[in-house]
């Protein structure tokens, strides 16, 4: 057999053989049943031995009763597998080892029984050479038979018996075969059941040493089984316990939930874990099937309890550490030995910006600032090898720790990583920064305040003081204390201080004075003040003085200048008549300084009354005017400056001037005015005066400047009214007289000489040309006008006139006249332009007398009034008083340019005369005007008789670079019969005289060219011919200085635009001059 048969093969070993039996009915029982009821007996025997001993003996006597065998033994196979260890010999069998030299098991007969692990018999052993083996006094084996015993396919021993009657035959062979087997189950039975004693006793002491408690249960929850610790955990024994209901002897805090429990696993079959608590005890427990039937169904569970009490402590102690840790401020963090980060607490999101899972399994080193790398890493490196470390490092963030790196260790002791703690000092760095800066200032604001402080040491008599307290006394600081003594022979009255500083110490009296000192580095005493305070110890005994001390040699020196100054300001107050204020406005408390006392006639000792009652210190609506200006500036905070009559005693009131400014709280709130009342009653007379004649000056300077302006422009004018004046004069004789034709061209011809002469009064006022006055009739101006005018005023406004035909003369140019009229009369018409109205324009004789003029602004004696009035919109009072500047105007833009009352007022002016304007707003305005008239022996002016105009054959040389002008002024002269060279270009004229100075007779040339002018072109004809008579055309005869124009040949001036006869009469004039000198 392969291995040990079971009990159904051995029944059916038996029956095989009954049969063989029955058939050969050779066998030594003659009963057959007999053979199947030996052999049940000695299978039944087996589980009563107690020892495989007493179950081999059984069994071998089975076999010798079976086989008639009269001796033999059981022998079984050392441990070693070295020898044959008999258990018994029977029947004078002695121990024998047949052949020590062959190697066991194989020796002698049983070589074939262990090595074919079938029974070996031999029937004439005694015949063979083993028989020499046997020991002396062994009985004589005739014939023997081996039966193996097998266990699990190996040969463990043998049956052997001998000196059967016979011989051995088939039938024993299957009989020892069988018994063989069954010997084999009897030694694995007492194997395993020795085996199960030794695994029970050990499993009980492993159970019994467990810390669990352990229990066996069945359905109803009786005690199967238990371990000691289960038992005592119950307060029993084990052996109490056994047989009992688990569900009598549980607490009843605990006994539903585990019975629930229990009977929930037999049920489902499913395995529980779960925890329970009592007396502060904590149990965690598992229960799971133990025995399952056929059925499936659970019939015993086992309960595993441990107390875990311990590890809950040491859980809450960890989580409570945890808390702890994710609570500090500082971070708490565990690196590996790469730089990996493996935990951080949650103070690392304030100082990285990140949270702590996102830190988890990454590098440390980024979250540092470059500048730290490599410091950090030499840390981490050197605490990897086993150092504790401290640094200061910073991360990203900006934020500064003081780090702690300690190396971390296994279980075994190796270094696996770092771990530590992170500190933010960054608001420790900053106090330390912030301390050295404030020591800093402290230091400076000493040093520029020149304020030291400094500590008495009442104990040792010592003085401690500050760097800038040491260079007050000019002492050099050689130690941190000085005696007493020494600070105090640099005192000039050292013993008054002294004085002082016992009376603070003793009798607690303030310390606070003002000495002269003589520091070692300095020749002049300083002054300095010094104030200190008790410093008392804890039982209220002074300890030592604490004060400060400051040289005040500047503010006393200071206070020498102010006192000096405040004097000067009185005398400066007194002979300026300017007193000084201030008020108070919260609590309405008034200063006034000496002179603004006198300036009101009071006395110092009066007091200065609250501003609320000055009512009476000022003239009628003054005082509300001063108090609506003090509550703008208040409100406000803006200055303010407003002139009053301040009231004296006596009733007299001086003109005064009164200035504020507002003075403001920490918080920019006005708290106080201040300023200055001066007296100026005087200055107000003189101002009075000036005031009018500075009001002349001003409005003659007005006209000046709009003289200066439009004296840029007459020279465009003149060029534009040239030709119009030029042409229309030489085309008049191309007409027949009286024809419509010369008609018209007349009415040009008198329009640009009116054009021209308008230039002229332009020039006139900026004094680039002179006015010629002649005796002129206004009457017939007037008239001249309104013939003009007439034509562009509609039909539906009214046009009067009122002229006194008789009217004497007045010495002007008419052409300022005809401007004068020109100007009131516009004006009069966009008047009542839009409303309808009527025009009212009057001339008449007046004499005016002081009396009719109070204002003094016309002399006395006879005048004529010209006076233009409309029944319009009238002129706001608001601007009466500026229709007279230049540039004022109240028409709208396109319309007005400012200029025509400005021109108007310097003509009137010029002439001696005035204007003066009554206006009423909706009514309408009226102009008069005043012009002296001349005295009665004056005659006006002759008209001149026409006479022809003089001609001539001369070469004249024309130069002027506008072509249209000296094209003009060409055909002008040769119409008079002279011969002309034209040229634009002063440089080419030049040229053209250089090459033949004697073939031109008289040079014509404008004043205003490009490249060379012509005064410099004069110049330079005269410095080739001397002689050569030249004419220069100008609109700005002032320009010219006669005196050099005659040095260079310039004979005469023709003032644009002139026209043919100007031209013909200025050319014959100079020929005919010329010609005088040469003779």
């Amino acid at each position: 057999m392969a291995e040990k048969p079971t009990y159904e093969e051995l029944k059916k070993r038996v029956a095989e053989l009954e049969q063989k039996v029955d058939q050969n009915n050779t066998a030594a029982i003659s009963n057959p049943p007999e053979l199947f009821s030996v052999l049940m007996e000695a299978f039944r025997y087996i589980p009563r031995c107690k020892t495989f001993e007493d179950a081999a003996r059984e069994i071998f006597e089975h076999c010798k009763k079976l086989t008639g065998a009269r001796s033999g033994y059981v022998a079984l196979l050392s441990e070693n597998g070295e020898g044959n260890e008999v258990l018994f010999l029977d029947a004078g069998g002695m121990p024998c080892d047949v052949d020590p030299n062959l190697p066991m098991p194989i020796r002698g007969l049983r070589e074939i029984a262990y090595k074919t692990k079938e029974v070996a018999f031999d029937n004439s052993f005694s015949e063979s050479p083993w028989m020499e083996y046997m020991p002396e006094g062994h009985v004589r084996l005739e014939n023997v038979l081996f039966a193996p015993l097998n266990i699990e396919k190996k040969t463990v021993g043998v049956i052997g018996i001998a000196n059967k009657d016979g011989g051995f035959n088939e039938f024993d062979v299957q009989i020892s075969k069988i018994l063989g087997d069954l010997a084999a189950v009897a030694l694995y039975y007492a194997r395993s059941q020795e085996n199960l004693r030794e695994n029970e006793t050990k499993l009980r002491s492993m159970l019994n040493a467990s810390p669990l408690a352990i229990v066996l249960l069945n359905r109803s929850g009786c005690i199967l089984d238990s371990n000691e610790e289960h038992a005592s955990r119950l307060n029993v024994s084990r052996d109490e316990i056994l047989g009992r209901c688990l569900w009598e002897l549980l607490p009843k805090e605990v006994l539903a939930h585990r019975r629930r429990q229990v009977e929930e696993v037999f049920e489902t079959g499913k395995p529980y874990t779960g925890e329970d608590r009592r007396n502060d005890i904590w149990n965690q427990y598992h229960i799971h099937p133990a025995i399952i039937d056929q059925f499936g169904k659970v019939q015993a569970v086992i309960v595993e309890a441990i107390d875990i009490t311990e590890q809950k402590q040491q859980a809450e102690a960890l989580e409570e550490s945890k808390a702890f840790l994710d609570n500090m401020s500082d971070i708490a963090y565990i690196a590996d030995d790469q730089g990996n980060l493996t935990w951080v607490n949650s103070a690392a999101r304030r100082m990285t910006g990140f949270l702590p899972e996102e830190l988890i399994g990454k590098p440390f080193l980024p979250l540092f600032i470059e500048e730290d790398h490599a410091s950090l890493m030499d840390v981490y490196q050197r605490t990897l090898n086993g150092e504790s470390l401290e640094n200061t490092l910073t991360f990203k963030t900006g934020i500064t720790c003081h780090f702690t790196s300690l190396p971390k260790r296994s279980s075994q002791g190796d270094i696996i990583g770092t771990f530590g703690v992170a500190r933010d000092i960054s608001k420790r760095l900053a106090a330390e920064h912030a301390l050295r800066t404030s020591e800093a200032r402290l230091k400076r604001a000493q040093k520029m305040a020149k304020v030291g402080n400094w500590e008495y040491d009442i104990a040792t008599g010592k003085v401690w003081g500050s760097e800038e307290a040491f260079r007050i006394y000019g002492i050099e600081r050689m130690s941190e204390f000085l005696p007493l003594d020494e600070v105090e022979s640099h005192i000039t009255d050292a013993k008054r201080v002294y004085q002082a500083l016992e009376d603070l110490i003793v009798r607690n009296k303030p310390y606070d004075i003002e000495f002269q000192i003589n520091p070692k580095n300095r020749k002049e005493s300083i002054h300095v003040h010094s104030m200190a305070e008790m410093v008392f110890d804890g039982n209220g005994k002074p300890e030592k003085v604490v004060g400060v001390i400051q040289d005040i040699t500047e503010s006393k020196q200071a206070e020498k200048i102010l006192q000096k100054n405040h004097e000067m300001l009185k005398r400066t107050e007194a002979m300026a008549s300017i007193g000084s204020w201030e008020w108070d406005a919260q609590h309405d408390q008034t200063y006034w300084s000496e002179e603004l006392f006198k300036i009101f006639g009071r006395g110092p000792a009066e007091g200065a009354p609250p501003f609320a009652e000055q009512s009476e210190l000022y003239a009628s609506g003054d005082i509300q005017r001063l108090r609506d200006a003090v509550e703008i500036c208040v409100k406000r905070g803006t200055p303010y400056e407003i002139e009053l009559g301040a009231v004296r005693p006596d009733g007299e009131i001086r003109h005064c001037v009164s200035r504020g400014q507002p003075q403001y709280d920490e918080n920019g709130n006005v708290f106080r005015l201040t300023g200055s009342f001066q007296d100026i009653t005087d200055r107000k007379q003189d101002e009075l005066e000036r005031n009018r004649l500075e009001a002349r000056l001003s409005q003659a300077q007005k006209m000046e400047s709009i003289g200066s302006l439009a004296g840029g422009i007459a020279h465009d004018f003149n060029n534009i009214l040239f030709p119009i004046v030029g042409l229309s004069e030489m085309m008049l004789d191309d007409f027949p007289p009286g024809s419509l034709e010369q008609q018209n061209l007349n009415e040009i011809f008198l329009a640009g000489k009116r054009g021209r002469d308008l230039i002229q009064q332009i020039l006139s006022f900026s004094r680039q040309t002179n006015h010629q006055p002649i005796p002129v009739h206004i009457q017939k101006i007037l008239k001249e006008v309104m013939k003009l005018c007439r034509a562009t005023i509609p039909a539906d406004i009214t046009v009067s006139l009122d002229i006194q035909t008789d009217c004497g003369p007045v010495m002007a140019d008419p052409t300022q006249i005809h401007q004068i009229a020109m100007n009131l009369i516009t004006n009069a018409y966009h008047a009542v332009e839009h409303v309808g109205g009527t025009i009212s324009i009057r001339l008449m004789e007046k004499d005016v007398s002081s009396t009719d003029d109070p204002a003094g602004d016309l002399a006395p004696g006879r005048y004529a009034m010209v006076s233009v009035s409309d029944t319009g919109i009238g002129i706001d009072g608001a601007v009466i008083n500026k229709i007279f500047d230049p540039y004022f105007t109240t028409k709208e833009k396109g319309r007005g340019t400012g200029l025509g009352l400005a021109t108007v007022y310097g003509i009137v002016s010029a002439h001696g005369g005035d204007i003066r304007v009554i206006s009423d707003v909706g009514k309408g305005a009226a102009f008069h005007v005043y012009l002296p008239l001349m005295e009665k022996t004056q005659a006006a002016e002759p008209e001149k008789t026409m006479t022809p105009l003089p001609t001539g054959t001369e070469h004249i040389l024309l130069v002027d670079d506008e072509k249209s002008i000296v094209h003009l002024e060409k055909q002008m002269l040769e119409r008079l019969g002279y011969q002309t060279s034209v040229y634009t270009s002063s440089r080419d004229a030049l040229a053209a005289f250089k090459t033949e100075p004697p073939r031109f007779d008289l040079v014509i040339t404008d004043m205003n060219m490009p490249d060379m002018n012509g005064m410099q072109l004069a110049t330079q004809l005269n410095a080739i011919r001397p002689d050569i008579p030249i004419i220069l055309c100008t609109g700005f005869s002032e320009r010219i200085d006669n005196k050099k124009a005659k040095t260079i040949g310039i004979r005469g001036l023709l003032m644009k635009p002139a026209g043919m006869k100007d031209f013909a009469q200025k050319v014959q004039e100079v020929l005919d001059t010329t010609k005088k000198r040469g003779k």
